[in-house]
């Protein structure tokens, strides 16, 4: 038991010393952190997700402590944290394992578990199609109507726009998070600027491309029961490339887009008509599972990321013994279009910068 010189918090949450250190670099990007945020979490705290990989940084270099970027994002307390600094052994020897630290880390492991019995091996009740909806005669078309997900993102804009160039005939409609219809358009007549496709930005505001405002964590993508049953009569198949992408947040935080999204997408795709589904997945995922294997001993669920995205191969593979017919890609790392060089900002610096260094070089104007 520490002494009284150490200084121990009346919580058990770490040693004062430690407590205050931290809210004085936590402070440094949230204005303030008194003894009543203790309790809380950076993300409960309003820490954006760059600001906290700062915040370990400072932690490292102040305090010589390594917190684990994972337990961060689960939800670990400015207390717990405190708890698990303490609990380092000298000369940077491993933490001790906290009650505190033991908690969050299970959150992920317990909900790709409780994912895996519910959706995968007692997939057919989740993935039934939707029921109670409303006795209208569903508009089935004998065009093509592509149905795609993520075409903000970076790949999905290069998705929509070879459909639009390469399938002259066919009719694309587009899932998109927005405030509104006129935000819609926005957000994709700024991604088609921004990557010079041409055929995707003429597309925007004529009959050729349908913006659906929603959401794929939502039931029935937030859409009415109206708008849902025309277009699951209308749309011939998906492509289902939206996804949030976080190399940093538990499968906690990621579940909700990329677990529950991928499943209300099988649902759609199996009312009214089934729907061929293609879903996009990632390089990452690839951990040579065998479905029918507890996922316990063959995946990291603190790898969030790639969890989720194992977890929807998972749900897409179940749609399809359920008859519907279903195809998987994984795309390795994505960094920038080989014909322009456009790329997204991260992906330059993440890639492109650590090269740069090595060669003694830099990319100027074209690439």
């Amino acid at each position: 038991f520490p002494s009284s010189d150490d200084g121990e918090g009346a919580s058990g949450g770490g040693s004062k010393a430690t407590l205050d250190a931290l809210r004085n670099i936590i402070g440094n990007y949230v204005g303030s952190a008194s003894a009543d945020t203790a309790g809380a979490s950076l993300v409960e705290m309003g820490v954006s997700s760059t600001d906290t990989i700062r915040v370990l940084a400072a932690v490292q270099k102040q305090l010589a402590a390594q917190l684990p970027v994972d337990l961060v994002y689960e939800g670990l307390t400015i207390e717990e944290m405190a708890d698990y600094i303490d609990s380092a052994g000298p000369s940077g020897a491993p933490a001790t394992p906290t009650a505190g630290a033991i908690a969050k880390r299970s959150q992920s492991r317990q909900l790709y578990d409780d994912d895996f019995i519910r959706l995968v091996r007692q997939g057919k009740t989740a993935l039934a199609p939707v029921a109670d909806l409303p006795e209208l005669e569903p508009q089935t078309t004998s065009g093509e109507t592509v149905f795609v997900t993520g075409a903000t993102g970076f790949l999905g804009r290069y998705i929509v726009e070879d459909l639009l160039s390469k399938h002259t005939a066919a009719r694309v409609v587009i899932l998109v998070r927005a405030r509104s219809a006129e935000h819609a358009e926005e957000r994709m007549r700024e991604a088609a600027i921004a990557a010079n496709l041409a055929h995707l930005l003429a597309a925007v505001g004529t009959d050729r491309l349908e913006l659906v405002v929603g959401d794929l964590g939502m039931p029935m993508f937030g859409a009415s029961p109206e708008q849902y049953v025309r277009l699951a009569g209308e749309v011939t198949r998906v492509i289902h490339a939206g996804a949030r992408v976080s190399w940093v947040v538990p499968y906690s935080q990621l579940r909700q887009a990329n677990v529950v999204g991928t499943v209300e997408i099988a649902r759609f795709c199996m009312t009214v008509r089934h729907k061929p589904l293609l879903y996009v997945s990632t390089l990452s995922a690839s951990a040579s599972l065998r479905e029918e294997l507890a996922p316990a001993q063959y995946f990291s669920a603190a790898r969030g990321y790639a969890a989720s995205k194992h977890m929807g191969e998972l749900v897409t593979v179940a749609a399809g013994r359920e008859g519907l017919p279903v195809a998987i890609v994984r795309p390795g790392m994505i960094v920038a279009d080989p014909r322009t060089g456009w790329c997204r900002l991260c992906a330059a610096v993440c890639g492109w910068r650590p090269c740069c260094g090595r060669v003694s070089c830099a990319a100027a104007g074209h690439v």
